[in-house]
């Protein structure tokens, strides 16, 4: 228990320097510095105790150790954590719908344009929670597989430019805008190549995206309709897809209850089908209902995080 108090001691201490360090924070920043440094004190301690009863544990079984008997880790196997980092996307897309021209404007108008998205990449962050199946020697490198859940989320504004083949008309452009949500929910399962401090590890995954799109706009470019949002009746539209992804990464054990990774993971989300408003303005030709189609997305990210064994 003394080695315990010496430990809270130390990471109180760690804290109050990080507050006086801090104190010329901006007066709205100061009001949620506590929180953090609240959390991060709980954190911090919590790590400390930990590690230093492993230690007693440590010099009490140094005996059985003598013998050469395998080390025992008394880690459960579950860990829980987040990340988050940047990534990019690409996509193709397409809009379809008609425009109600009069008999003697030539007739109803077909829409088929189609085009490729314009993405300037975006930030993400998620948590997870996982197991592994841990070995009981712990001071070798030894494959430990193990199932993981994630949940992250990501915003970004995709530009589409759409063009519409069509004999009636010399040029039939569009520049769509969609801000985008998704967030995405998938199960893993996990091959790690574990040591006591590096490990590389490897996994494949399923699971579902859920996209809102609000706001949206479509603009004619060619032939220009200035002030016109060929969506105008409903700027909105969600809808949920399959997703897959496989990801690789490289984690280090700071303590034995707290380790830090970097990953790369290639997530993809199936083709999905979006529904806008019609076109209504006054003077201007009415259409039905916009629909738009995704492609499957293909998503690059790359991020780094915070892991809790316990």
């Amino acid at each position: 228990m003394d080695l315990d108090k010496m430990n809270v001691r130390k990471s109180t201490t760690k804290i109050r320097s990080i507050v006086k360090q801090n104190h010329s924070l901006s007066p709205h920043r100061l009001l949620a510095f506590p929180f953090f440094v609240s959390i991060l004190s709980l954190l911090l301690t919590n790590v400390s105790i930990a590690e230093a009863r492993e230690n007693q544990n440590s010099s009490q079984s140094s005996t059985k150790n003598s013998k050469n008997e395998p080390y025992e880790s008394n880690l459960s196997g579950f860990y829980f954590g987040g990340f988050g980092g940047w990534g990019f996307n690409s996509f193709d897309i397409a809009q379809k719908g008609i425009a109600f021209y009069l008999s003697r404007q030539g007739g109803p108008l077909v829409v088929d344009s189609d085009g490729d998205t314009n993405s300037k990449g975006f930030g993400f962050g998620g948590i997870h929670f996982g197991y592994e199946w841990l070995s009981k020697n712990n001071k070798d490198w030894h494959v430990t597989p193990g199932i993981e859940l994630e949940g992250y989320y990501f915003a970004e504004t995709i530009k589409a430019h759409l063009v519409n083949p069509t004999e009636r008309l010399d040029f039939h452009e569009f520049i769509n805008t969609f801000p985008m949500r998704t967030g995405v929910i998938i199960a893993d399962f996990t091959l790690a190549f574990t040591n006591p401090y590096l490990t590389p590890y490897v996994s494949v995954g399923m699971g579902a995206a859920i996209t809102s799109i609000n706001h949206a706009v479509a603009t004619q470019t060619e032939f220009p309709e200035p002030g016109i949002n060929h969506f105008n009746t409903n700027l909105d539209s969600f809808g949920w897809s399959f997703a897959s992804q496989i990801k690789g990464g490289l984690r280090y054990s700071i303590f034995k209850h707290m380790r830090i990774f970097g990953e790369y993971r290639f997530l993809f989300i199936a083709a999905n089908d979006y529904t806008f408003g019609h076109t209504e303005y006054p003077g201007h030709v009415a259409t039905s209902d916009w629909s738009i189609s995704f492609d499957g997305t293909y998503n690059h990210l790359f991020s780094l995080g915070i892991d809790f064994p316990f």
